[in-house]
């Protein structure tokens, strides 16, 4: 299972190298993907295993490093049902409140949405706050969106 898990991660980060690199991607590709051992670049990844292999756990914590490495990363899950997305989206809430001040950056959260802002908030402030929802509009802004497909 760890293997199956090492290897999500893997593929995850390949399908995401031009979204890590950004404007920069077009003068780095060729270096890069020579230093991951590409040919060509896949931007899906299907991951199918059986039930309980770490499948939810896995995508919330590459979601959240994506979220924290890009800021202003927009990105969409799209599950089967209402409980797998919400389930992701409570693991990525653990991460979150697993690491100290990070919590201070979240701007937006619900069941669909959980915005997770560049720099923490003021102490005090509140994610219904007018600084918080300042932050929202942000470029830099980074923004899950969980939904059932």
């Amino acid at each position: 299972m760890i293997l199956a898990l090492q290897l999500f991660h893997k593929y995850f980060l390949q399908a995401c190298l031009p979204k890590i690199y950004g404007s920069q991607w077009s003068e780095n590709s060729v270096r890069v993907m020579r230093a991951h051992g590409l040919k060509n670049l896949r931007q899906e990844v299907l991951a199918t295993t059986p039930r309980r292999w770490g499948k939810t756990w896995s995508v919330a914590s590459f979601v959240l490093a994506l979220m924290l490495s890009v800021p202003g990363i927009r990105i969409c899950v799209f599950s089967t049902g209402k409980r797998a997305s919400g389930s992701l989206m409570e693991i990525v809430l653990q991460f979150i409140g697993n690491v100290e001040g990070l919590g201070r950056r979240l701007v937006k959260q619900n069941q669909e949405e959980l915005y997770l802002s560049a720099t923490a908030l003021e102490d005090g402030a509140t994610a219904d706050s007018a600084a918080a929802k300042s932050q929202r509009q942000a470029g830099n802004t980074s923004k899950l969106f969980c939904y059932v497909s």
